[in-house]
């Protein structure tokens, strides 16, 4: 699916410089940005994005108030319950760090609240989906390959392309594709991978399918 996905950037005109690190930024004498790489690669654009990452927005709620700590991207640690350090406050959310996602949240949501109320409720983060914003998109949910492999589960995989089937001749995307893996003796469902432009709504089956 890397791979996969890769292709399909390359094939929309991104350039990919994988394993290397930005030594510095400077502004050129025309108004553009250079991007001087430790390789002495040097990358000129009209703009520069730095992606850092998601940070929570922590500074106004006065955390300290209530004896609870966060780190320095203002994750607040918790416990598998969300309970923070303090046992009658529970954080959820971007804030608490991984995965950083609406439909995980809502989830961690759910727990938290049963928790709170002294509710015992059953959830399993391994089924958690999983998204990643690229064009085209990925979202998986259940087992790599790695982690199959290392469990000793014999697996095998089996690959569908959008090209070859209604959905995707119908809404004109054509380019994506799903992955299953699933075990080699009982063929139970360990995993799904979709890629293509809106692939959410198909991991909500995968999720189905892989309980």
């Amino acid at each position: 699916m890397v791979e996969a996905l890769t292709y399909h950037m390359r094939d929309h005109r991104a350039t990919l410089r994988l394993n290397e690190e930005v030594e510095s930024v400077e502004e050129t004498p025309e108004g553009k940005v250079a991007a001087n790489l430790v390789s002495k690669k040097r990358i000129n654009g009209d703009a520069l994005l730095y992606a850092v990452g998601r940070q929570g927005n922590v500074d106004n709620l006065d955390l300290a108030a209530a004896g609870i700590e966060c780190d320095d991207r203002g994750r607040i640690k918790v416990d598998a319950d969300y309970r923070t350090s303090q046992a009658h406050i529970f954080a959820v959310g971007d804030v608490i760090g991984f995965p950083s996602l609406a439909s995980v949240s809502m989830e961690q949501g759910r727990i938290a609240a049963a928790r709170a109320f002294g509710l015992q409720v059953q959830t399993d983060p391994a089924s958690y989906p999983y998204g990643i914003y690229t064009i085209p998109q990925i979202s998986f949910i259940g087992k790599t390959e790695e982690q199959l492999t290392d469990a000793d589960v014999p697996y095998e995989v089996g690959v569908a392309y959008y090209r070859e089937i209604a959905r995707g001749q119908i809404s004109g995307h054509t380019d994506g594709r799903l992955k299953l893996l699933f075990h080699a003796r009982h063929l139970s469902c360990s995993a799904c991978i979709f890629l293509a432009k809106t692939p959410r709504n198909c991991c909500t089956l995968g999720k189905r399918y892989s309980s």
